[in-house]
């Protein structure tokens, strides 16, 4: 996704905050392998008990879509 240019970022449906995701910092922290395909985190904004979804946004489209398949 880094290599083609996607965009992600993280949203919290709680409180409504949202944060581009730093997809280099993701593979050196976790690996080039890692995936956020039907992951979600902790919200990061203190005092929020919610719970982020990832959203991504290929160079040819027009917005982000959640990053959620089937199992």
């Amino acid at each position: 996704m880094r290599r083609l240019g996607w965009d992600v970022i993280s949203r919290c449906p709680t409180c409504g905050l949202v944060m581009r995701v730093d997809l280099g910092a993701l593979a050196t922290l976790r690996g080039p392998a890692f995936s956020l395909w039907n992951r979600k985190a902790r919200c990061r904004r203190l005092g929020c008990t919610g719970y982020a979804s990832f959203q991504a946004r290929a160079p040819d489209m027009a917005w982000h879509d959640e990053l959620r398949a089937e199992d």
